[in-house]
């Protein structure tokens, strides 16, 4: 007797997501808008379904005592996208994150890269 039986493979979470690049970096003019999308960053997870979902997080990196200054910058969990939340403040011409990829799976893995938003003052510069 022949029998056929339905098998289903469940994916199982043995992969880190991993950043397209470790450091990512962008220059802007001190005039951004609020809203203006700053910079994209990208995680790829090569497990399967829920395992391979993405989620992006931000804090600031070798930053002593991080202040509002920090606020101004957001990362948007399911694309990526960093974003200008609040007007920019004069005095602040770096800001470094750190950004991390978190999968769906279980256990979780995490990912890091670094992050660099650099502001011009243009009205200073000569």
């Amino acid at each position: 007797t022949l029998w056929t039986l339905p098998l289903h493979i469940d994916d199982v979470n043995d992969n880190a997501p991993f950043f397209v690049h470790d450091h990512f970096h962008a220059v802007f003019g001190f005039g951004l808008t609020v809203g203006t999308k700053a910079l994209h960053v990208t995680a790829l997870d090569v497990d399967e379904g829920p395992n391979a979902a993405i989620t992006y997080s931000m804090k600031p990196h070798l930053v002593t005592h991080p202040s509002s200054r920090y606020n101004a910058f957001d990362i948007d969990p399911s694309t990526g996208d960093i974003t200008l939340k609040e007007a920019l403040q004069h005095g602040q011409s770096v800001y470094h994150y750190q950004v991390n990829a978190t999968d769906g799976g279980i256990p979780q893995h995490v990912a890091s890269a670094l992050v660099d938003i650099s502001i011009l003052d243009f009205g200073v510069i000569g």
